[in-house]
């Protein structure tokens, strides 16, 4: 479903105290359209007497004689329909149908236009929903509409990878009575074993995953999550032909009263410790939790997540690359109080609650992202803005094969426009040194005391089409461990000098090892 290609309809003139239409459902999956609808909101015990329906003024559906309250769909199949709204069904009079391919939709009042609508196309099972008078968008008709959770105080763990693996798997062996996990990628075997044990203590475990990555499911995730069914554990994978995401992209576990939430994979490059840089924290407190295990039911609810056992067959199993990398442990995991978390989902409200953080940044952003959508994006245009009021911008890309070119092209236009508006801006590319192989993290750190992290890259695909998730964590401690962790990955390469009985002297910085031997002199 490519939602950007869907035309909104236009609307004739209606006024506040009469009828009017909110929302039109035209093209449903199902044969023959099965379960169109289209949603009215009446002003308080309206009465539908002479209110109908037109299509094109062909054909005609009268509504039913009953006092109508509030927002109220009405269908043709009210059976069918219920499974894709909230809202009361009722029974449509006539033999009214809304075209694919667009047509203009009239509610009439004994003859009189009451409110019309115009759609040039309508994609399959898009919504389309009415914003204030005249503006209006397409989504995918079972997508959530969550607003953001905001939960004062609590602590939480703080840690990166690929420096602390142990966090996530141990977690999972810690729980108690539920595991929520989703994942975008799923196969790090010490994650399979620890789910599977805790399930055989009779914990409640679910695991949701992508049903289509880029690239294809590989094998060894295949076996595991074939291990995972065949135990008995609840396994599913979200997409078909009523995805209402382009991709599950969402990398988090809701495990009892606790919530991790990460930038990597559920995969040995990711939670496995043996490639990727990356953020990630564990949540120690039951409403964050709770308000990130809301995300995970709603999406289990909706019709494209499919049972793992009955996906597979669909399955054609790739070869996944082998991760054997080993890395020092330079960031040790910290407990640290939080101010306030809140919990952001897209494409319900990631991209606006980010934009807002990065609007009242004062001073600082430290930004560390694998690559960025383009000169458009719109949160690199939020933080260009930033750096126009004054804030001094930092931001860190990738450096491996398949996003160098992209990301050195990036920088370069980058350096270029701050050259040119004389903007605090500088762009590196990772150096790992030896600390890591490649980075895969999607953080920002505003003023050293707000931290963004989670799923969500910054592209437009990320925040407008995918199922992703983030945490914003404030607090001073929070932001000070992520600020130390950017500003050792910003600075580069590593050198490590035996000095004798054991003791290693580490060196960080960007240059050379005559540099850095230099350096050792002094030090």
């Amino acid at each position: 479903m490519e939602a950007e290609n869907s035309t909104a309809p236009e609307w004739e003139t209606a006024t506040t105290e009469q009828p009017r239409i909110v929302e039109l459902y035209p093209n449903p999956v199902a044969d023959g359209n099965v379960g169109e609808f289209v949603a009215i909101e009446f002003p308080s015990e309206t009465d539908p007497q002479g209110l109908a329906l037109h299509d094109d003024g062909r054909q005609e559906a009268r509504l039913p004689e009953t006092t109508l309250d509030g927002t109220v769909v009405f269908s043709h199949d009210p059976a069918e329909t219920r499974t894709h709204t909230d809202h009361e069904v009722y029974p449509l009079d006539g033999h009214i149908q809304f075209a694919e391919n667009g047509e203009t939709v009239t509610l009439r009042r004994n003859g009189t236009v009451v409110d019309s609508v115009q759609y040039d196309r309508a994609a399959e099972t898009e919504l389309w929903e009415r914003d204030g008078d005249t503006k209006g968008s397409w989504r995918p008709v079972e997508a959530t509409d969550l607003d953001p959770a905001r939960v004062g105080g609590g602590e939480a763990t703080v840690f990166v990878l690929p420096d602390a693996s142990d966090r996530p798997v141990g977690l999972i062996e810690d729980a108690d009575e539920r595991i929520m996990l989703a994942a975008y990628t799923y196969s790090d075997a010490r994650i399979t074993d620890a789910l599977l044990d805790a399930h055989e203590r009779g914990v409640d475990v679910q695991v949701a995953v992508e049903a289509s990555p880029v690239g294809g499911t590989t094998e060894r995730s295949a076996a595991q999550l074939d291990e995972l069914t065949a135990a008995g554990i609840d396994v599913v994978a979200f997409g078909g032909d009523t995805a209402r995401y382009r991709f599950h992209h969402a990398k988090f576990a809701v495990v009892d009263d606790e919530a991790l939430v990460m930038t990597e994979n559920w995969k040995p490059s990711g939670t496995g410790g043996q490639s990727n840089r990356g953020w990630g924290v564990v949540t120690h407190d039951g409403p964050t939790a709770d308000a990130i295990a809301d995300v995970f039911v709603a999406d289990l609810g909706a019709s494209d997540s499919i049972p793992w056992a009955t996906y597979r067959d669909s399955v054609a199993p790739v070869e996944e690359p082998a991760t054997a990398g080993t890395y020092p442990a330079e960031f040790n995991p910290e407990r640290v109080p939080l101010q306030e978390t809140t919990v952001l989902t897209a494409p319900d409200n990631a991209e606006t609650e980010i934009r807002r953080e990065i609007q009242d940044a004062e001073e600082s952003i430290r930004l560390t992202q694998m690559s960025i959508g383009g000169r458009d994006d719109p949160l690199l245009r939020e933080a260009l803005d930033a750096a126009r009021r004054g804030v001094e911008l930092r931001i860190l890309l990738s450096s491996a094969w398949y996003a160098e070119e992209e990301n050195a092209a990036l920088r370069a236009w980058l350096d270029d426009l701050a050259a040119d508006e004389n903007l605090d801006i500088e762009v590196r590319l990772a150096d790992p040194g030896g600390r890591y192989e490649k980075l895969h993290t999607k953080g920002v750190v505003v003023d050293s005391e707000t931290v963004i992290l989670g799923s969500i890259n910054w592209n437009t695909h990320s925040l407008r089409e995918n199922r992703e998730l983030a945490l914003v964590l404030d607090g001073e401690e929070v932001g000070s461990y992520y600020a130390d962790v950017f500003d050792a990955d910003w600075a580069g390469l590593v050198w490590r000098f035996p000095i004798g009985l054991g003791v290693v002297l580490v060196v960080t910085g960007v240059g050379t090892a005559e540099t850095a031997r230099r350096r050792l002199a002094f030090e």
